[in-house]
């Protein structure tokens, strides 16, 4: 995408933000800066109010670009913005910030069109009068830290190393990085970095930069934003928590920036704990920094210390024992599974869909839990109920799939086809909706002299597949075979016949682990002559 030069690029994530949203695009739509020379993207979740028609209203005085996105996560929607932006500079703002003078957009440009090697601009929070006292308490730092945050990070006072008449030149390094991402910043220096990444966490751009080996910043003191930050003390917990659930601990092994080590900074989390507890220390900064800013609204920071400290630290102890809970019940793999499970991928980009989750679901309750771009169906609708994990599931019957031609990248139908009557329709279906290169994993009963013992056979099953009959049938309908794979015997069909009895007698579903691993040699020692036949092919 060719960038235009002092362009200025401005993406709003927005969901139900109709009221905070008309403050922000006035503030916008009020710049003295020529109106071609900044766009403003709106990326909305899907709005149930009158966001929508808010931004629309502006469109005659401003470049508005309206996008939108189903994933309800900031980040994601900041990165739409900047992947669909052609300004040389790039920008984010939250729908409840606005800037705090007409002048806003021409200051804060200025250092990166004198200086070519300040690569970006921290923007400056300010007070609002008008904001709730909460919100005042942390607008009088210039990053809008809370007191945790002032105590472990380093502000602007630290990494400036020259003031200029209309800006202050700052200098960081890895060990001074400010955990400021509100800023302006040009776009090309980390286009590729975006681009590879799933979100835009904005407090990483600066961290980027200076690993990069760009480490001259600026900082204007005269403009910035008034942001209505918080309402509630409610409302800081919940957000405290959630940006460690979406944010910090999904990214935590790969994110350059990280404001606390858990593990180095024991010193200063004990002094800090000291501090936030007695709460004498507090009351006394409050009325010191009540008499200094002639605001008494530092007098919430005792209660205010304490709630985002302990938000904290019960998200970080509920991820913990999430992630070790989730670690004991994770699956061990044998026979069956653990081959199919190496043929799937399960890190494909785009959208997967598995056919006929059924009573078995270590798909949706393992291997792809909760990953938004996993599908889950069956044509009965209670084997989508509770115990499916998979966030996306749907009822299907596999000779009609409801998605577009093309639309998705791998398709898992395991056990399924030799139930289904009209299975060469089911396998063109199959290839209409994938993408070429797209994947098909499949697995089928193997016509061999044990498959007649299995009371499936005559029950439910339409056929049973030798390897040729299988791989015609797929090469028949626009498929290479890339991989294939047969397994399983004796064991397998005692383990069947066991699960079914139990289930007929009881009720139950049982795993029997005295079947595991005998299962498992079975495979092994069956390799490529055995009663299940697995396959990968991709779409021509």
């Amino acid at each position: 995408m060719k960038k235009i030069k002092n362009k200025l690029s401005i993406a709003i994530p927005t969901y139900n933000e109709e009221i905070d949203l008309k403050t922000c695009l006035e503030a916008i739509s009020s710049q003295d800066y020529p109106k071609k020379l900044f766009e403003i993207i709106i990326i909305d979740n899907y709005s149930t109010d009158k966001t929508l028609s808010v931004a629309k209203s502006f469109s005659k005085k401003i470049n508005i670009k309206i996008l939108n996105n189903k994933i309800k996560d900031a980040e994601v929607s900041k990165k739409i913005g900047f992947d669909n932006s052609d300004g040389e500079f790039f920008m984010y703002l939250d729908a409840d910030m606005r800037f705090s003078d007409k002048d806003f957009i021409k200051k804060m440009l200025r250092p990166l069109q004198e200086e070519k090697d300040i690569v970006g601009v921290f923007v400056r929070f300010l007070v609002s009068k008008n904001h709730p006292s909460l919100t005042r308490t942390l607008s009088y730092d210039e990053f809008q830290r809370d007191p945790i945050f002032r105590f472990f990070t380093v502000g602007i006072d630290e990494i400036i190393k020259e003031r200029k008449l209309n800006y202050a030149v700052c200098e960081c390094n890895e060990m001074h990085i400010p955990p400021q991402g509100l800023m302006i910043y040009r776009r090309d220096l980390v286009e590729d970095y975006v681009k590879s990444q799933n979100q835009l966490i904005d407090n990483e751009i600066p961290a980027v930069l200076i690993k990069r080996g760009y480490r001259k910043f600026a900082f204007v003191e005269d403009t910035g934003v008034e942001h209505l930050l918080l309402r509630s003390l409610n409302e800081l917990w919940r957000k405290r928590v959630r940006n460690l659930e979406r944010t910090y601990y999904p990214n935590q092994n790969k994110r350059e920036f990280k404001w606390i080590s858990w593990k180095k900074d024991w010193p200063k989390i004990g002094i800090w704990m000291l501090y936030t507890n007695s709460i004498i220390f507090p009351v006394i900064s409050a009325i010191y920094k009540s008499i200094k800013y002639k605001d008494l609204c530092f007098f919430n920071e005792p209660v205010l210390n304490l709630v985002s400290t302990y938000s904290i630290i019960w998200g970080v102890l509920s991820i913990k024992k999430g992630k070790k809970k989730e670690k004991m019940n994770k699956l061990e793999y044998f026979g069956r599974e653990r081959i199919c499970k190496e043929f799937i991928e399960t890190d494909i980009k785009g959208k997967v869909l598995n056919i006929g989750a059924g009573e078995v679901r270590w798909l949706e309750n393992d291997l792809f839990l909760c990953k938004s771009n996993f599908i889950s169906s069956d044509i009965d609708a209670k084997n989508l109920g509770e115990h499916n994990m998979a966030k996306n599931k749907i009822v299907i019957d596999a000779t009609s799939i409801p998605f577009k031609n093309g639309e998705l990248s791998e398709v898992i139908i395991l056990d399924v086809l030799e139930h289904i009557k009209d299975h060469e329709k089911a396998i063109s279906e199959i290839n209409r909706v994938l993408k070429k290169g797209g994947v098909l994993i499949i697995s089928v009963p193997n016509d061999t002299l044990l498959s007649y013992l299995n009371p499936i056979r005559y029950a439910q099953h339409e056929r049973h597949y030798n390897i040729s009959q299988i791989k015609d049938l797929l090469e028949k309908n626009g498929f290479r075979v890339e991989k294939i794979f047969s397994g399983g015997g004796i064991f397998e069909l005692l383990d069947l016949y066991t699960h079914l009895f139990v289930k007929y007698t009881t009720g139950k579903m049982i795993n029997f682990k005295i079947f595991n691993k005998l299962r498992d040699k079975e495979y092994n020692h069956h390799r490529n002559n055995g009663d299940e036949i697995i396959i990968k092919a991709i779409k021509k």
